[in-house]
């Protein structure tokens, strides 16, 4: 399976089915949409898609093979939201979850994604690299601070109410924020004791002169003390963490677990690392690819594995309840 082919493609033309607002009262039945790009220290700038409550009338935007109803660099409402922050998947993009994204600025919250330098769909040269997860998590701090400082309607931010969510890759991403230190050395060891796991072999495939097996290297640790919530789905490179590594985490944590994940298969391991018991949902029938948008008849065709689901799992629906549940954990811990 060509994976980066694959993910390039799922998340460039995701179906946006699931935009429907969730079963929550809207905000704002108008969302604003606009592109950003945030200075990165010792880096290039990283490129941001913001989504936030809006006054302006929102237009059908045809955004490549997305179609939106937004308004394109709209005034926002005239208040002050929490922020959440977004991280992709490994060669994800920015509207790797457009629908959550969506939901949650109608539920009346500022959204941030990050499309990360190195690590996405038409740049791999980072991936399943240290690099990668050291400049990752940077990035993420980076953009909060130009959102906080240099956005033209920061005004509308409340920097005390700051969430991260993040699936796979962005997974880790936002527990290394959250106070996670990963331990590269950890990683490399895992790859030459199991040989076939999914992220070995497509590190192996992805870069094939680099070395993992690196155990003197400093651990990673770019926690971000102005996020105070964590919503993570499928984690990647949980053994990273073990067996301290996530001993410092003292956020409010909302963690999914899919029980048919071949990708990363031990993502639950992490409850047992963390120092507080984390609001865990495991579904036992989705897959690793369940948390994404579900796919367009044409993305079907092209990409089956990463749209395929387990026999009698609708990902239409699970998407109704996966978004909701975010939006109420991040109202409860960020107190919307």
């Amino acid at each position: 399976m060509n994976f980066t082919r694959i993910f390039a493609i799922a998340l460039a033309l995701a179906s946006l089915a699931c935009l429907t607002t969730v079963n929550a009262e809207p905000l704002s039945p108008n969302v604003g949409m606009e592109r950003v790009s945030a200075p990165v220290s010792g880096d290039v700038a990283v490129s941001v898609t913001l989504w936030y409550p809006s006054v302006s009338a929102a237009h059908t935007q045809i955004l490549g093979p997305f179609q939106l109803d937004v308004a394109m660099a709209g005034d926002p409402v005239a208040k002050r939201f929490p922020l959440i922050v977004m991280s992709h998947g490994t060669g994800g993009s920015a509207f790797g979850a457009v629908n959550l994204a969506i939901a949650l600025a109608k539920a009346g919250f500022v959204v941030a994604a990050v499309e990360h330098t190195g690590d996405n769909y038409h740049d791999r040269s980072r991936s399943f690299t240290r690099a990668n997860f050291a400049s990752r998590p940077h990035q993420i701090s980076a953009a909060i601070d130009f959102l906080l400082n240099d956005w033209r309607h920061k005004s509308v931010i409340d920097p005390a109410r700051i969430g991260m969510f993040g699936h796979s890759a962005g997974g880790t991403t936002t527990l290394i924020i959250g106070g996670g230190v990963l331990n590269w050395g950890n990683v490399g060891q895992f790859c030459i004791s199991h040989p076939d796991d999914w992220g070995c072999k497509q590190a192996r495939q992805q870069a094939p002169t680099r070395t993992l097996a690196d155990s003197n290297v400093t651990p990673i640790n770019e926690a971000d003390p102005r996020v105070k919530a964590l919503v993570i789905a499928a984690p990647a490179l949980t053994h990273g963490f073990a067996p301290a590594g996530l001993a410092k985490l003292k956020l409010p944590v909302q963690l999914w677990v899919a029980g048919k994940d071949v990708i990363v298969p031990d993502a639950g391991q992490v409850t047992a690392l963390m120092p507080a018991e984390p609001e865990r949902h495991d579904i036992a029938n989705a897959g690793h690819f369940s948390f994404l948008p579900p796919c367009s008849d044409g993305l079907r065709a092209m990409a089956p594995e990463i749209c395929s689901d387990q026999q009698g799992f609708d990902r239409g629906v699970f998407q109704q309840e996966f978004m909701s549940a975010i939006i109420h954990f991040f109202r409860i811990h960020l107190q919307r």
